[in-house]
């Protein structure tokens, strides 16, 4: 018999002066995914995953994929993120980001901190060395960010899948670009909710060892690092993302001991 997993329906919700694309699937405890600075993927296997274990949303930044709007900064994004959140589960939910989602999903703590239940962020893209980043050609780049093996949905090297990728980056860039760390970092140590951080040893996007600044300075974090991965944990080590994601949420301090080999 064949098991089939949970897919996620395409639904749009006004809020904050915007139209916000999001995918939903699953039941149990709501989750919201906030994607990286190359937007959605439908049809993810990790999310599908997720939604086998919860009720998932996945939604769409302002002026991201299909979402309409604009958003003016990266705190922007997080007050558009707290709005979606009330509108669509009031009572707050784990919220797990990676890249700019985690940048967005910081933020939405730090502004928001009764709307998020449980923080997992993915390697976020906040703190960075100085300097412009590597010139690298598109195959470079995407063995960088989703490794050899990726696991993603048919389709999603396209060109045209490309092109909104590409889009979508255009708007997340400045948005990062102009992240104040300074005030990041400061609002960090208010964070109240339980987080954890997970992030490839050979992440060659974001160095792994700033992983030091989450530590000093939010009070309730983990720290796992995940090898043989690349930048997006999500494609490029999708089952364990989900299985150190879902023991987090789960057990809680205990998480780490049901999910052997996965630590450094």
């Amino acid at each position: 018999m064949v098991c089939r997993m949970a897919t996620l329906e395409q639904r749009f919700l006004d809020v904050d002066g915007a139209r916000i694309q999001y995918f939903e699937g699953g039941t149990g405890e709501d989750l919201v995914f906030l994607h990286a600075v190359g937007g959605a993927i439908p049809g993810a296997p990790f999310l599908e995953q997720l939604a086998e274990r919860y009720h998932v949303l996945a939604p769409s930044a302002p002026g991201f994929d299909a979402s309409t709007g604009s958003a003016e900064s990266i705190q922007d994004v997080a007050d558009s993120f707290a709005a979606f959140i009330t509108a669509t589960v009031p009572g707050g939910a784990h919220v797990v980001g990676e890249s700019f989602g985690a940048v967005s999903a910081l933020w939405l703590a730090i502004r928001h901190p009764e709307l998020v239940k449980n923080l997992v962020i993915a390697a976020p893209f906040a703190f960075l060395p100085p300097g412009p980043p590597p010139a690298l050609d598109p195959k470079e780049m995407a063995l960088r960010n989703f490794g050899p093996r990726p696991s993603v949905p048919e389709g999603f090297f396209t060109p045209s899948a490309g092109q909104q990728r590409g889009k979508n980056a255009g708007v997340g860039v400045p948005l990062l670009k102009g992240n104040d760390q300074t005030a990041l970092k400061d609002g960090l140590k208010g964070i109240t909710s339980p987080t954890l951080v997970l992030w490839s040893t050979e992440d060659q996007q974001v160095p792994p060892n700033l992983a030091t600044i989450y530590v000093d300075a939010i009070p309730t974090v983990h720290v796992t690092y995940v090898p043989d991965s690349a930048h997006s944990l999500t494609v490029s080590a999708a089952d364990r993302f989900v299985s150190l994601t879902s023991d987090f949420l789960a057990h809680g301090e205990m998480f780490v001991a049901s999910v052997p080999g996965d630590q450094t």
